[in-house]
């Protein structure tokens, strides 16, 4: 579930990323937020990054890869190939992670992947062999084992030789697949074989060790070792090296398999070469070097956790490896000092993998991710400076930001070129790269920018001639230009700073204000900035747009020190190079929540909670929703689940000039798109109705959209289109993209989710304009937008739309924690919050036995209208009353919660206890009959089986075993996971032995 964040907010924001939020679609927060190269992006401060053996890897790219957990990776070139446990292979490019060809429908893909010339070679779980082209992933040649189960392949001897689980090895040819031996080993081979000097060396899981003419097939030699070797064979000096299940490492001589040295370790291991050191990484927690010849234990390094995999050479020589708690350690294999330690990943598994100049990560958590050192920016002219700031976030980092201006000319005029790179890492992977062109007295002459999210690339070109401002923005091949009229005084927001101190105009206590051009609007406005006094952080001052402010702190250049959003509590903080770069785990982000959350949310019809007081807090008013001020002035938002019945819909098509921007493309939306206009006249058919031709445009998307969370925050719709999966953006950008280019107007609702946990996922939906605006959401099944939807803003997902949508949910999200939920209601159930806590009070009575105390909550909950607690309510009601011989009083409660509770709400207990409120009055038959109705009404409910078991030890008292038998059969038959069953099979015995109609 996402929601596009794309357009400038405040000064100089570009938000060009986007919020998702997934639940069950896997849905939580995500937001990237630009700002300004004046003020930059900003966020909470967070602790300082120690600097003891440091990370010196920056994050170059992660990329959302479902089971990459588990699954594998191999590289070559500029390329770096994928297999997934979901299926799934792909290569994606070395330098961004944006991925160049996919192919999906194969099996598990779950040991390494081999590169064969400019190919990339696997075996799958399904039993297949496959070589792929590395370049389009076109299949050069597949073959199929005999059985299911993990292949292992190693390569030699012009053939790839492949392990199989139905105990075969088989020898394809490299260059078509075709089989060229097979030998049957009796055994699933255990783990990758080794191919040295003609000889295939393969463990199996018998334990026992093959030598196999790598050519022929001819078994060689075996050597039964009597343990499993799950890591395989490793060579080096002339000896294999194998890590046993038993807990020993052994080294066994090539020729004739004599043992040379043994080295218990007391735990299963994964072995490494690494010079004269022998690298087993422990599952134990440990990491040992052994000396390669002798087998001697040199040093030990704990882990503290188990190892996901071996260690893996690093691309300073040091040999690193990932933990089951998030960790990875880097040591000097020759004595095992530690290079530097970090924290990858919080509470996931990461297991590492050689990546050339840097190393490859795979999470627990879905994502691969890759580490390198920094490289520089591209420089066009003479560096003036360079800065770096950390990019953080409630307190955590989430990326860095750094800046370079060079002095240069163009036109044959001296210019200031200010180059900047951005790069945010919560959740998915956002790079920013772009420049501001302008003159020295800061006249602007262009810009453009280039975003990279997954395989998603947006970029944006601006450029200026005299007072016209030209805008392009290019996405999946869709190009949309603007064009506009600008004062020729106004700057670039990205310079404004840099231009007042350059004029002396930055002075302490000090008010000015310039003319900055709004990329969004195509115009120009006026910001104000009030300067205050010199301060540690540099000189103080506040700027402000769009009635909110900002705090810089700025050095005399006007360059920021820090800058600081006090609404929203964010900031960015200038630090070194070093820590600018290092990582850090980024968090989950923020997130609001319910104080409750309801039961079954599609199916809420009338919801209301109370608003915060906050100021500044957005929401809608419509059809759906409406502000309710109850007693005290307290506010309460009320959302509905409003049905349409469509007899005031219109027929297409809509021509209304006010509607015109509901039906126009956009860079997200691209409904002109001839793909997408002849996919929308073959849904619509020869419908004119708008209703119905919206639902079926509803269904269609929701039929054949796959929920599944994307590598991008916010696909287009031609994105989309190309294999039709993702969260709740991706199914409102093709809905509305199809809606109108039938002639429907569509726009976009924002806002939150409830979900049963309580939290408040961040979500998107849609309005169509069939006569009214109607909410429809088709990521959910429903027609009717349920009550559980809150809608804080709606509008066309143009710049200046998104700019109205982002702010909502920003500001929520800044001020808002937990919202009490009031009560909500649906067909069968009503919620109070009121009756919650009056319960909870209540029962907390009972445990303190303050038996009086609970009894005067419990009758001030049953006096609220009927909601979930006053059935439960008037049964501890009755209870007590009974238990004090006070039957009237317990008839009443019970005979209210039959009269006004639904079917279900306590209802089998209001029957059990008017039978025994009957037998106290001693009214036998009448107790008996309450016992029969709620076995008949409530067979599933908690007490059927204790109503069953009694009615039958009464039959007994009265008939004996003749006429209990019936009862007892019941229970053993229809109970017979309770403890009536045995009771009741005791009791069949009992009868059998008495001789009495034995079953």
């Amino acid at each position: 579930m996402t929601v596009l964040l794309l357009g400038w907010a405040l000064f100089g924001i570009i938000i060009t990323g986007v919020m998702r939020v997934v639940k069950d679609f896997k849905a939580l927060i995500r937001w990237w937020i630009r700002l300004a190269a004046a003020m930059g992006v900003f966020a909470l401060q967070s602790p300082a990054v120690a600097v003891t053996n440091p990370f010196p890897y920056t994050l170059q790219w992660k990329r959302l890869v479902p089971g990459i957990g588990g699954g594998a990776v191999a590289w070559r070139d500029s390329l770096v190939y994928v297999g997934t446990t979901d299926g799934r292979v792909m290569a994606v490019s070395r330098a961004d992670g944006v991925r160049r060809w996919q192919r999906r429908g194969l099996g598990p893909v779950r040991k390494d992947m081999v590169i064969a010339g400019a190919d990339v070679l696997f075996g799958d779980a399904w039993g297949g062999v496959r070589r792929l082209a590395g370049a389009d992933g076109m299949e050069v040649w597949a073959f199929q084992r005999q059985s299911w189960g993990d292949a292992a392949i190693a390569l030699g001897a012009g053939l790839a030789h492949a392990s199989g689980a139905d105990g075969w090895l088989y020898a394809l040819g490299l260059e078509d697949g075709v089989e060229a031996w097979r030998v049957r080993v009796g055994s699933r081979l255990a783990a990758r074989p080794l191919v040295r000097h003609g000889r295939l060396y393969a463990p199996t899981t018998d334990g026992r060790l093959l030598a196999i003419d790598a050519m022929r097939g001819h078994v060689l030699q075996t050597l039964d070792m009597g343990a499993l070797a799950p890591d395989g064979v490793h060579e080096q000096d002339g000896l294999l090296l194998v890590a046993f299940g038993d807990g020993y490492v052994r080294a066994y001589g090539q020729n004739g398999f004599a043992l040379v040295w043994e080295r218990r370790l007391g735990a299963q291991a994964a072995l490494t070469v690494a010079g004269k050191r022998l690298v087993a990484a422990a599952d134990n927690g440990w990491l040992y070097g052994l000396d390669i010849r002798a087998g001697s234990l040199v040093w030990k390094q704990s882990l503290g956790g188990a190892p996901t995999g071996p260690a893996i050479a690093g691309p300073r020589g040091e040999v690193a490896v990932g933990t089951a708690a998030g960790r990875a350690l880097a040591i000097d294999a020759a004595d095992g000092a530690v290079v530097w330690d970090v924290q990858l990943l919080m509470d996931k598994g990461v297991r590492l993998a050689a990546g050339g100049d840097g190393f490859y990560a795979l999470g627990d958590d879905d994502y691969l991710y890759a580490f390198a050192e920094a490289t520089p920016l591209k420089a066009e002219g003479a560096v003036q400076w360079e800065i770096w700031w950390n990019v953080l976030d409630q307190g955590r980092k989430i990326g860095y930001r750094r800046q370079q201006l060079l002095a240069g000319r163009a036109g044959g005029q001296p210019v200031w070129r200010l180059v900047e790179e951005t790069v945010q890492w919560r959740r998915g992977f956002r790079r920013g790269a772009g420049q501001f062109l302008v003159g020295r007295d800061f006249r602007p002459l262009a810009a453009e920018e280039r975003v990279i999210e997954g395989s998603q690339v947006v970029e944006f070109a601006a450029r200026w001639q005299g007072d016209s401002l030209w805008v392009e923005r290019r996405l999946a091949g869709y190009s949309i230009v603007d064009e506009a009229q600008i004062a020729p005084t106004a700057v670039p927001m990205e310079v404004a700073l840099l231009k007042l101190a350059a004029e002396g105009r930055a002075r302490p206590e000090r008010v000015d204000s310039l003319q900055v051009v709004d990329y969004d609007h195509h115009t120009t406005r006026w910001l104000r900035f009030v300067f205050g006094v010199e301060e540690r952080a540099g000189l103080a001052v506040q700027i402000g747009a769009d009635a909110a402010e900002l705090l810089a702190w700025i050095d005399e250049e006007g360059r920021p020190q820090r800058v600081l959003n006090p609404r929203t509590g964010a900031e960015q903080v200038r630090v070194n190079a070093e820590t600018a770069r290092t990582w850090v785990p980024p968090g989950s982000g923020r997130s609001v929540r319910l104080s409750h959350g309801p039961e079954h949310p599609t199916a809420v019809a009338e919801m209301i909670i109370a608003l915060p007081e906050v100021a500044g807090l957005q929401w809608v008013e419509d059809r759906r929703q409406a502000l309710v001020v109850a007693e005290q002035g307290r506010r309460l938002l009320a959302v509905r689940a409003v049905p349409y019945d469509g007899s005031d819909a219109v027929e297409l098509p809509i021509r209304d000039p006010a509607l015109a921007p509901y039906l126009a493309s956009s860079l997200y939306i691209q409904a002109d798109d001839p793909q997408v206009r002849a996919l929308a006249r073959r849904l619509r058919g020869d419908k004119r109705d708008a209703w119905q031709v919206a639902l079926r445009l509803r269904q269609w998307v929701f039929d054949h959209m796959i929920p599944r969370d994307t590598n991008v925050r916010f696909k287009s719709t031609l994105e989309v289109l190309q294999d039709m999966e993702g969260t709740c953006s991706e199914y409102a950008v093709l809905y509305m993209a199809l809606c109108r280019a039938v002639g429907i107007p569509a726009r976009a609702v924002v806002g939150f989710l409830a979900e049963s946990s309580g939290e408040l996922s961040l979500h998107i939906w849609t309005q169509v304009y069939v006569g009214e605006w109607i909410d429809i959401d088709p990521s959910q099944a429903a027609e009717i937008v349920s009550a559980a939807h809150i809608k804080t803003a709606q509008a066309a997902l143009t710049p200046t739309g998104q700019r109205k949508l982002n702010g909502s949910l920003i500001g929520w999200l800044a001020q808002v924690d937990t919202l009490e939920l009031v009560e909500y209601r649906t067909d069968r159930r009503r919620f109070s919050h009121r009756a919650e806590m009056l319960f909870a009070e209540a029962e907390e009575a009972d445990k303190r036995f303050a038996e009086a105390r609970a009894q005067e909550l419990y009758h001030q909950l049953a006096a609220l209208p009927w909601n979930h607690r006053s059935g439960a309510a008037l049964v501890r009601i009755a209870r007590s009353r009974l238990q004090r011989g006070e039957l009237d009083d317990a008839e009443w409660a019970l005979m209210r919660l039959l009269r006004l509770g639904r079917r279900g709400e306590e209802g089998d207990a209001g029957l059990f206890y008017l039978a025994r409120l009957a037998d106290a009055r001693q009214e036998t038959q009448r107790a008996r009959d309450y016992l029969a109705k709620l076995v008949h009404d409530f067979p599933d409910g908690d007490l059927a089986d204790e109503a069953l078991g009694q009615l039958a030890d009464r039959a007994r008292e009265e008939g004996g075993c003749q006429q209990a038998l019936p009862y007892y059969w019941r229970l053993r038959e229809e109970y017979g996971r309770t403890g009536w069953a045995s009771v009741a099979e005791s009791a069949i015995e009992r009868c059998r032995q008495e001789g009495q109609n034995p079953p």
